[in-house]
């Protein structure tokens, strides 16, 4: 079977019926049920209703149609507040991105660590933290963009992520200046195209941690404040070019938050 373009997954619940929709590029697969009532499956113009009052795992099965020796081989793959099971018959996941969005944090553990080899794009957003996700090795195989919206990423963990990292965002109780402050130079360093997003938000070691802290060991960064939490940056990396940034830094509670971008 050759690599698909996108293989995707959707899932939402309306006044108690829940729909499914399975991409395979042109082959789309959309599965309906009433709570407990049958599963009601169409594809290419044909309507089939199966007696099975899970449509979940009736999803999860159909999935299998997709895979190639347990494979499943994509350029993007796709998850949207599906809760299906991982397939049985799943064994390894390639693919360039993975897109994933509420699928509860270990649920989305599991299938991540499927995944073989480098991706270009990783994106997790949760409600909650995931626990476990900053120890995966499969974050420190992303080449381009990582996005956790909510993790248990560490320091030591962000020493472990790629140095290419063009886009990179991130949310973790668990990450503190000390962290950023290493991070960040080497991004800005790296910088190469407009667009790229660096941002971060953390829990200080210390109450007494001011926000300038942050920037004092830029020897390349002019800073203007434009206001309390509002900045433009001019960076000098070592080649000679130059790049003017903007950016913001917000203080709520305990939380900072680091944002910069072109």
């Amino acid at each position: 079977m050759p690599k698909a373009k996108r293989f995707a997954v959707y899932e939402s619940i309306h006044d108690d019926v829940a729909n499914i929709s399975i991409v395979f590029d042109e082959d789309i697969i959309y599965l309906t049920s009433t709570a407990g009532g049958p599963v009601t499956i169409q594809r290419a113009g044909n309507v089939v209703s199966r007696h099975e009052n899970d449509i979940h795992h009736v999803a999860s099965e159909l999935c299998g149609e997709f895979f190639e020796n347990g494979r499943l081989n994509a350029e993007t793959i796709e998850l949207d507040k599906t809760s299906i099971p991982i397939p049985k018959s799943l064994l390894k996941i390639h693919c360039n991105k993975f897109l994933a969005t509420f699928l509860g944090g270990q649920r989305a553990i599991a299938w991540l660590e499927l995944i073989e080899g480098h991706v270009e794009v990783l994106n997790i957003c949760e409600t909650y933290d995931v626990i476990g996700l900053g120890n995966l090795e499969q974050i420190s195989r992303v080449g381009k963009q990582l996005i956790l919206c909510s993790s248990d990423v560490t320091d030591e963990n962000l020493q472990n992520l790629s140095s290419k990292l063009e886009t990179l965002v991130l949310n973790s109780p668990t990450i503190t200046e000390n962290g950023v402050k290493i991070l960040l130079p080497n991004w800005l360093e790296q910088y190469s195209k407009t667009g790229n997003v660096f941002e971060i938000r953390f829990k200080a070691s210390s109450t007494n941690f001011e926000k300038m802290e942050m920037f004092e060991n830029l020897k390349n960064a002019e800073i203007t404040w434009q206001r309390e939490y509002e900045y433009q940056m001019k960076y000098t990396q070592k080649t000679g070019q130059t790049w003017n940034f903007n950016g913001y830094y917000f203080i709520t509670g305990d939380w900072h938050l680091l944002k910069i971008w072109t």
